[in-house]
């Protein structure tokens, strides 16, 4: 508004600054005043808006306000570590040794499958044995008297080395035999799945009487280790300066209203494409099984064991 009323003085004053100019002598010449300097646009703005009759305020530059000190980082827990067990060779599902819900420790079987397919091919492995050993024996002994025969020149040098190729592929043979014996002997104990750490069973995937293939693999059951569970947290770029391994935190369960303290295991050091945020990982020890997989979590740093740390 204060605006216009200068504007419109102005107008109003040029007819009488040009008359005088007419009328005036060739050595008085009349000025125009001058123009007063130009103010920063955020400066007019504020005065343009002003309310009429209220005194002009300096233009307020906005400040981006800090990142906050007390950041909730959230995140959901999951297992350390969980596998979908898959059978070693095929078979059909004898025996399942295992509830779901059910902890196993590592080394418990789990799955047996049919075992006299295997059995038999165990029994003709070792019989492949013996008769490669007792080849092997003949050629070694056959080998042993021609060779004392050509050192006496009984014998021609082409005679000894027939014989003693013989030997040497015995030898082979019955490496071989020893060979197909140890993967029949495996197949069989491959027969039993065994649980490879101390888990819990949370699915059930196949049951007695059904083919338990290898190509494609079919899954057998998931487990899951919960004595130590994992905590992916999410962390602002702008927020990353203040984490790093060994950062302490206090970790909320809203679900189970438990207060946790850990601290940083591990720090990815890419961003997610989408979400552009860090992700860290707070290893938390569970081996009462009070936490369980899957469970929001919100996570703010410890001040105190912050500020006792800068004390020292």
């Amino acid at each position: 508004m204060r605006a216009r009323v200068v504007l419109a003085c102005a107008l109003l004053s040029l007819p009488a600054l040009m008359a005088a100019t007419a009328c005036g002598k060739g050595d008085a010449k009349a000025s125009l005043p001058a123009e007063p300097p130009a103010r920063p646009i955020a400066e007019r703005l504020a005065v343009v808006t002003n309310e009429p009759g209220a005194p002009e305020q300096p233009a307020k530059t906005a400040l981006r306000a800090p990142a906050s000190s007390n950041a909730t980082l959230t995140g959901t827990t999951e297992p350390h570590r969980r596998s979908t067990l898959m059978p070693v060779v095929p078979g059909i599902v004898d025996k399942i040794l295992f509830a779901e819900g059910q902890s196993v420790k590592a080394g418990d079987p789990l799955v047996v499958l049919k075992t006299e397919d295997f059995v038999l091919r165990v029994r003709q492995a070792e019989a492949g044995v013996e008769a490669a050993t007792a080849q092997y024996d003949a050629a070694a002994l056959a080998y042993e008297r021609m060779r004392n025969l050509r050192g006496k020149e009984a014998i021609a040098q082409g005679q000894l080395d027939q014989v003693e190729a013989g030997y040497k592929a015995a030898k082979a043979g019955l490496s071989n035999a020893k060979v197909m014996s140890d993967m029949a002997h495996k197949a069989l104990h491959d027969t039993t799945i065994y649980c490879p750490y101390d888990a819990v069973v949370t699915h059930r995937l196949i049951s007695e009487g059904e083919s338990a293939l290898t190509m494609p693999p079919s899954p057998l059951a998931v487990i899951e280790q919960t004595g130590l569970l994992d905590l992916k947290l999410q962390v602002a770029a702008t927020e990353l300066g203040r984490v790093a391994v060994g950062t302490p935190l206090i970790v909320r369960f809203p679900a189970t209203n438990q207060d946790v303290k850990a601290t940083v295991s591990y720090v990815v050091p890419s961003a997610n494409p989408g979400s552009r945020t860090f992700t860290i990982i707070v290893e938390l020890p569970n081996a009462d099984g009070t936490l369980k997989a899957g469970l929001y979590a919100e996570a703010r740093l410890d001040s105190g064991a912050h500020a006792a740390e800068a004390a020292r």
